[in-house]
């Protein structure tokens, strides 16, 4: 793999993008010899040798397909039918990855809401909690809580560590793309759970699926958020697939941009952290799913490494389900796996000149299976006009870097 940095021209100077971080360099600077020294670092990592680093390991359950939503882009169409993981496939999942490590995470995801099925929730995580090994519990959630609400928000404050609450903006946007299913409006229930977890001072993000409607008011939305206490926000573009190929629902890359920055500007001058699935930290992995730190258990009892494939009759579901759980324990499907590793090489690729290869690392992999090319194009057109506006504004604004991305340095040592 090649891990060779990459040189980005500034308004001042030079970007350099490497695993090991994201470097500010003078435009007088000796880019080579820069460059030589920077190819010798790797990214942070515990200063221990390997032989004595604690093995960490993730596993994930998506525990049903239900949903009180009915969002208008869900790429999993939840809540359409009904699938329920088997609590002791999860169970058997989640003594397999802690044999394997000293420190588990157990991350309660999609495919429908995890809250829905409380109960299971708090069983499993008993069990993981039991293996002495847990290390941290994450929940993904669309705060939409009635039921048990008071009871649902007690638990979350003592026995989870990191969570995201799945929010568009406003009332008019949460609304609209994000109604119950009966077709009520959602956005006071949501507003309350955001409400109540901020005064508590407790950790969570807002993540916001960004349509071209609200692409538009993403500096009003960044207000609205910020009013409400919250002190991490996540915008990700909307792409259509699911229960909407409407391409009308893709923001146009301009009017994103354009409005991102505004947003940036507002939320680092009130100390809020704010980021874009556009714009990550530089490596060389897009996300878990071909990292293989991923292993999830589908409601239907295979293992996926991917976020979005929730189930085996997924259209990407031959290349992202690895595994299964039985009654005899987990079988992994050793080629797929290895097979997976072929999407990563961006050599071949219109990728492969990229100054920003780095940071998007070719698009998100699900998106490459699925052949939604009218995403993976907006979505790289974002990318292509967001990253030099981040790396301008981070050059002249050091002070920004903690709130938008971690490991940026100013300079080579």
């Amino acid at each position: 793999m090649n891990r060779e940095p990459v040189a980005v021209k500034t308004r001042k100077g030079y970007a350099v993008l490497h695993e090991s971080g994201i470097y500010f360099l003078d435009r007088d600077a000796n880019l080579n010899e820069k460059l030589s020294a920077i190819k010798e670092r790797r990214r942070p990592e515990i200063n221990l040798p390997v032989a004595e680093r604690e093995r960490l390991a993730k596993a994930i359950i998506f525990l049903s397909s239900d949903c009180n939503l009915r969002c208008i882009y869900c790429y999993a169409n939840s809540g359409e039918e009904h699938r329920v993981v088997s609590a002791n496939k999860a169970k058997t999942l989640i003594d397999f990855v802690a044999e394997k490590c000293d420190r588990l995470i157990l991350d309660f995801h999609g495919g429908g809401e995890p809250l829905l099925h409380f109960d299971l929730i708090k069983e499993l995580h008993e069990y993981a909690a039991a293996t002495k090994k847990l290390y941290r519990t994450v929940l993904i959630t669309n705060g939409a809580i009635i039921d048990e609400k008071s009871q649902k928000l007690e638990w979350i404050l003592k026995n989870v560590n990191n969570m995201a609450i799945s929010c568009d903006g406003m009332p008019g946007i949460q609304n609209k793309n994000r109604p119950f299913a009966d077709g009520h409006d959602s956005s006071k229930e949501v507003e309350d759970t955001i409400r109540y977890f901020a005064k508590k001072d407790f950790s969570f993000v807002v993540r916001s699926t960004i349509t071209n409607d609200s692409a538009q008011k993403l500096l009003d939305i960044t207000e609205y958020f910020c009013g409400l206490g919250v002190k991490h926000l996540v915008y990700s573009p909307c792409y259509n697939f699911g229960r909407s190929f409407d391409t009308a629902l893709v923001p146009r890359d301009d009017v994103y941009v354009k409005n991102y920055m505004k947003s940036v500007e507002y939320a680092c001058a009130r100390g809020v952290r704010i980021t874009s699935t556009s714009f990550r930290y530089p490596g060389y992995h897009y996300c878990g799913a071909l990292s293989g730190f991923n292993l999830a258990l589908t409601a239907d009892g295979f293992i996926s490494t991917c976020y979005e494939v929730t189930r085996f009759d997924d259209s990407a579901a031959n290349t992202f389900i690895v595994g299964r759980v039985t009654a005899d324990g987990v079988e992994l499907f050793r080629d797929k796996i290895l097979n997976m590793r072929s999407l990563e090489d961006l050599s071949l690729s219109k990728c492969a000149k990229c100054p920003y290869r780095l940071v998007c690392r070719g698009g998100c992999p699900v998106k490459k299976i699925r052949n939604s090319v009218d995403a993976l194009n907006n979505l790289c057109r974002i990318t292509r006009r967001l990253v030099p506006e981040l790396l301008n504004f981070l050059e002249e604004n050091p002070q920004a870097c903690e709130f938008i991305l971690k490991g940026v340095r100013q300079e080579v040592e």
